[in-house]
């Protein structure tokens, strides 16, 4: 007759899944990975030119308007559309141009007289044209602001509304180009200029110009 006495359960060892080989390569990692985030930030940050606008205005989801905020003028309108407009490029021409002389520590000889290039900025925010492409601008942005708006969008609004960023982002370029066309031919004028007014090498050993800031 065989034994009918009941057996306490006996409980076998876990399997030990994490062994320390697992968390020796997990903590390397981690340690990696900070240190590809550190590198990177810390490469910026040496760059003089690096700018985060592009990424800022590029942003998209629920923190867009936060991070646009971030960026002055991120469309443009003070520069292009307010009637202060073509003072402020004036303005920011001179400011520009002083920097210049304070970088090549350019004589009495070697300075470029503004009122040329004051010039050309009226003549550019004057042109029917630039004005056309400045309304039609402006309309853009509206029809922008309209589908941002929209409580619910289809598929269809949210690819119209890629499509209409895309066509901001060239509009915007365009004009901006335009208009800064002036501080270009000045800051090229200035710096290749020939004949006795050339820069020296002395001068042109202080490297390139600053970038402006974003």
């Amino acid at each position: 007759m065989s034994d009918t006495t009941p057996q306490l359960a006996v409980r076998h060892p876990s399997v030990r899944t994490v062994t320390g080989w697992t968390i020796f390569f997990m903590m390397l990692l981690r340690i990696a990975i900070g240190w590809h985030f550190f590198y990177e930030g810390a490469w910026k940050l040496s760059q003089p030119d690096w700018r985060a606008t592009p990424y800022l205005l590029a942003s998209a989801g629920p923190f867009r308007p936060v991070f646009r905020m971030m960026v002055k003028d991120p469309d443009g309108k003070e520069r292009l559309l307010k009637n202060t407009a073509a003072q402020a490029h004036k303005d920011h021409l001179k400011e520009r141009y002083e920097a210049i002389k304070k970088h090549y520590k350019l004589t009495n000889e070697q300075e470029v007289e503004l009122e040329p290039y004051y010039e050309q900025v009226d003549a550019i925010f004057a042109d029917p044209d630039f004005k056309a492409q400045a309304k039609n601008y402006d309309t853009l942005l509206d029809e922008i602001h309209h589908q941002e708006l929209l409580a619910k969008r289809t598929a269809f609004d949210r690819e119209r509304l890629v499509y209409m960023y895309q066509k901001k982002s060239k509009s915007l370029s365009a004009l901006l180009a335009r208009v800064q066309a002036p501080l270009a031919s000045l800051e090229t004028t200035t710096i290749n200029r020939a004949g006795e007014k050339r820069l020296t090498a002395e001068q042109l050993s202080a490297g390139a110009l600053p970038p402006e800031p974003s």
